[in-house]
């Protein structure tokens, strides 16, 4: 199986700060991984690291293939990430919001996901409406 993420001493500074120090991990195509730790411990940064939105100071990083210590921008479209903030309406379902965020033209590749959402009868689950 390849390799999808591979950090190896993997520093980012955020603001001012190592808020990820050294980190090394190994992920392969297929793999489901859970990052758990207490608040503060560098989850959210290396997720969003990874997604290239913040840079790689020392060490060496990539995913699916693209060195991220060189060119953060090339793996933004490949890579998505749900933040803690994320925009989504509690009271709507997985299939609804990917409606209303593709309508919006927020993203086209919602309006997809809402389509498999709807072939897959996704329409409950972890927002589901209350």
């Amino acid at each position: 199986m390849s390799i999808v993420v591979d950090f190896r001493d993997a520093v980012v500074v955020f603001n001012g700060f190592p808020a990820l120090a050294e980190a090394s991990i190994e992920v392969r195509r297929g793999e489901i991984v859970l990052l758990q730790g207490p608040n503060g411990a560098g989850k959210t940064t290396l997720l969003r690291a990874c997604a290239g939105l913040l840079p790689i100071v020392r060490g060496e990083a990539s995913v699916l293939g693209v060195d991220l210590c060189v060119d953060r921008q090339s793996v933004r479209p490949r890579v998505g990430l749900l933040g803690h903030a994320n925009g989504l309406f509690a009271d709507l379902t997985i299939s609804e919001n990917c409606f209303v965020l593709g309508a919006d033209g927020w993203c086209k590749r919602w309006q997809k996901l809402h389509q498999r959402c709807s072939v897959l009868a996704l329409t409950g689950g972890w927002l589901s409406k209350k």
